[in-house]
């Protein structure tokens, strides 16, 4: 997950091929083709609904994982805005506003 989700996604497909039995690589602009790795696209920097739905589907995946199963998480920038998962009872909506009221005082400061 992150900026470069999907370059380091191909990587790990080139080392270690078959191997990779399942998994999901989840950026910000169209991805390569990868060959084993299902791919996602959502928002950044502000969180959205598609990162929200990735973020429900890689905590599925890792939930349905066995005893002998290996999970791989390489994460780059951007990973917590294209992966939101707010505590419960924080919608969504609450966490992006704060993102974009941060993003915005961030600005005011450094000008």
């Amino acid at each position: 997950m992150g900026k470069a989700a999907f370059t380091m996604a191909a990587a790990a497909e080139a080392v270690l091929g078959d191997t990779i039995a399942e998994g999901l690589a989840v950026g910000v602009s169209a991805p390569a083709r990868l060959r084993r790795l299902q791919t996602r696209i959502a928002g950044h920097p502000v969180p959205d609904a598609r990162g929200l739905a990735a973020a429900e589907e890689v905590e599925r995946l890792a939930g349905g994982l066995g005893r002998d199963d290996v999970l791989l998480v390489l994460v780059s920038g951007g990973a917590s805005a294209l992966l939101p998962a707010p505590p419960a009872g924080v919608p969504l909506a609450e966490k992006a506003a704060l993102t974009t009221a941060l993003m915005r005082a961030a600005r005011r400061s450094t000008s």
